[in-house]
């Protein structure tokens, strides 16, 4: 019985679906070839090509899924600076004819900066960019990011390059979708960046050259028998191109909600990753409770028992609600570690009236596994992503893996999050200049303290479970039931306005 009535609601659908294509007479959409070969165009600092036509036309295209709109086509485009000063933009879409409501068109950018599908009526409104030739009804904010300049006069600076991709979401039905189009323009929006630019991420970007040298991740920086290039550094992440501050930095200093913070990096998002510079706990276990079923590997976890895979297509969303003040695992109901609890209880007292200045933000509890040892005991050991990456290669990542798979096809602990607050990874202490070998940054590297302090990167389990921590510019391992500070880390918005140059005596003030 269970069987034939499985059968009856395939057949159930797929009727639906041809009943939908045929009466709405849908056809996929195309982007217009406006002439064949590049459309350049070299304005100020910018050359900015689109090799297939800067315009998006939607007419009779038919429903599909965001896994099918990834993989279309799309509009390619590149922006390259041709100057020494770094350049901020703004890509904006620019409606030029529509009958089709934003509500019912997703839309999905990838390459130098990675946007998940969404609708686009979630994107920003912003000033149309003036058109001479077609009048434009509206516009939406796609993205904004920053191009470096050259490091001397003569040079290329920077180039981003880009792919969008629009098309008309899967759940619009037959009368919102029939007989309607989408026209419209993309549009580049750019300004010099200076240094009494108040916006944040272009005052780091004007004030630091990015150095080009590769680190030696094995040492620490700075360290007195050797000495290593501080300064702001570039390296992928899994949203696009990040920036990250290394070593001796003494301009990275944020005042937000009356704390002092320190910017971590810039985040391919055009987001910026802070850490407060003291701590808010100093004994608080990573994870002391694993209910007895489950086994010890997931102490490891920022939350245990998900009903879900956390990975980069599904990340565990936690959501925080401003007018209850509190925080809800609503997407994949997962139980809290316990330092999740202490960092959100701090949030709710110390940061709910600045919530909206605070971003969503990516964090990694890289529980991927390369690899699985036994000892003569037949005790499993289990070496996560970081390990290997930090201990073993020498070779951190801004980029988190996927979490490996157990024998139930679902990794019921940690993973990829989005959150409000969390804590550093011990791939970016790496890459900031604390190291697990000798010699050990000094105190003057910007993350150094005179305490134990928590990542937020499994480390290995066994009869233990173990997570990475820090002491005196030294990356440790040490069991999740330990105590240690907790360091908090948040992500302001990309548009955050300061005053201030970073120093310790002016830090960049959030206005």
């Amino acid at each position: 019985m269970g069987l034939k009535n499985k059968k009856k609601i395939i057949i159930v659908v797929i009727i639906t679906l041809i009943i939908s294509i045929s009466t709405v007479s849908y056809a996929l959409w195309t982007t217009t070839h406006i002439q064949t070969g590049q459309n350049s165009i070299t304005t100020g600092c910018l050359d900015i090509k689109f090799t297939e036509g800067d315009s998006i036309n939607i007419i009779n295209g038919y429903p599909i899924t965001d896994e099918a709109g990834k993989k279309s086509k799309g509009t390619t485009f590149s922006i390259t600076n041709t100057c020494t000063i770094p350049v901020a933009y703004e890509v904006v879409l620019d409606e030029i004819t529509t009958t089709l409501a934003d509500s019912n068109l997703k839309i999905n950018v990838s390459g130098s900066r990675e946007i998940e599908p969404v609708l686009l009526s979630e994107m920003s409104e912003t000033t149309p960019v003036p058109l001479s030739d077609q009048e434009v009804s509206s516009a939406r904010s796609i993205l904004k990011d920053v191009v470096p300049g050259a490091e001397a006069s003569g040079q290329t600076g920077g180039k981003k390059t880009y792919v969008l991709r629009l098309w008309i979401n899967q759940d619009i039905t037959e009368n919102l979708g029939s007989g309607k189009e989408f026209k419209g323009r993309i549009a580049i929006r750019a300004n010099q960046i200076n240094k009494n630019d108040k916006i944040l991420v272009n005052n780091i970007i004007a004030n630091n050259p990015i150095q080009t040298e590769t680190p030696d991740f094995s040492k620490g920086c700075p360290n007195d028998s050797e000495s290593c290039t501080s300064g702001l550094y570039k390296a992928e992440d899994d949203q696009g191109e990040s920036y990250y501050f290394r070593g001796a930095v003494e301009n990275n200093y944020v005042k937000f909600a009356d704390m002092l913070w320190r910017i971590v990096r810039i985040n391919g998002d055009g987001t910026i990753r802070l850490i407060l510079n003291d701590k808010i706990d100093t004994d608080s276990m990573f994870n002391y409770f694993v209910p007895s079923s489950k086994p010890v590997h997931e102490k490891v976890g920022f939350t245990m028992g998900n009903n879900t895979n956390c990975t980069q297509s599904h990340p565990c969303e936690v959501t925080y609600d401003s007018n209850s003040n509190s925080f809800n695992n609503e997407n994949f109901g997962g139980t809290n570690s316990d330092i999740k609890t202490t960092l959100e209880t701090w949030y709710t007292n110390n940061l709910k009236d600045v919530n909206e200045k605070i971003a969503t933000g990516y964090f990694c509890n890289d529980t991927s596994s390369p690899r699985y040892v036994h000892n003569s005991n037949s005790t499993a050991f289990v070496f996560y992503g970081a390990f290997d990456r930090i201990y073993t290669d020498h070779e951190p990542s801004l980029k988190c893996p996927n979490p490996a798979d157990n024998s139930n096809n679902i990794r019921t602990y940690g993973g990829i999050y989005k959150l409000k607050i969390g804590l550093i990874t011990a791939d970016e202490m790496n890459m900031s200049g604390l190291s697990w070998y000798e010699p050990n940054a000094d105190e003057t590297n910007y993350l150094y303290h005179d305490y134990w302090w928590w990542s937020m990167s499994p480390n290995y389990s066994e009869t233990l479970a173990r997570v990475f921590e820090v002491y005196r510019g030294h990356i440790y391992r040490m069991d999740a039931v330990c105590t240690y500070a907790v360091v908090p880390v948040i992500n302001l918005k990309s548009d955050i306005k300061v005053t201030g140059n970073g120093s310790e005596q002016s830090p960049y003030v959030v206005n």
